[in-house]
């Protein structure tokens, strides 16, 4: 009988999952704790979203790896200076379709890659707060980061209102580090079906 519940339980999931696949996933604030390392810190990044083509754009340049890994043959941190870009498709109504993440070293080698699996918002002007979910890609982090990251992204400008463009040149912060295990699972137990209800409401009401 027990088996049967799990079964039951499983298959109930498997069945939320594949609806939030097959249309756009209303954002909803994903509540993410980033505390354990490693920690990569990007400032100064550009910020631009176009509604026309629902297109969200974040670039600009990585601090480095927190704890630091130094180059002993230079003397230097090979991720000072490297790369943040973060592609997104969000429309009007602030849905979020796809994305992927890029960070790279000052050398142009792909430290961190993955495609955005989650997006999440609050706030408005100085207190926005955009928060992302990416599956972690075959790179040189992969080890250090495990299957899932996210981002907390600052100082984006966001208005409050996908349905407008809005311009961050370079005032953006972002925080990307590794999403511990079981907050992924609560994620995923909470979270599927609950941006589902959300989206059954929200087309009832609209």
């Amino acid at each position: 009988m027990k088996k049967n519940r799990v079964k039951i339980f499983m298959i109930i999931l498997c069945l939320f999952a594949e609806m939030m696949f097959i249309m756009p996933v209303q954002s909803a604030p994903l509540g993410l704790n980033l505390d354990p390392p490693p920690d990569i810190e990007s400032a100064a990044l550009a910020v631009n979203y176009l509604e026309a083509i629902d297109q969200l754009s974040v670039s600009g340049s990585i601090g480095g790896l927190s704890p630091m890994v130094i180059d002993y043959a230079t003397g230097i941190d090979p991720m000072f200076m490297g790369v943040f870009n973060l592609e997104a498709t969000i429309d009007e109504n602030g849905d979020f379709y796809d994305g992927s993440l890029l960070i790279g070293d000052a050398s142009g080698n792909d430290l961190l890659t993955g495609n955005i699996t989650a997006f999440g918002f609050s706030g408005s002007g100085s207190t926005a707060l955009f928060e992302f979910l990416f599956d972690v890609g075959v790179d040189n982090l992969r080890e250090d980061f495990g299957d899932i990251g996210g981002v907390l992204l600052c100082g984006s400008q966001f208005t409050g209102d996908f349905g407008v463009d809005f311009i961050g040149d370079d005032q953006a912060y972002a925080d990307t580090e590794p999403i511990p295990e079981p907050a992924v699972f609560g994620l995923l137990i909470w979270g599927i079906p609950g941006l589902y209800v959300i989206r059954r409401l929200k087309n009832k009401l609209g």
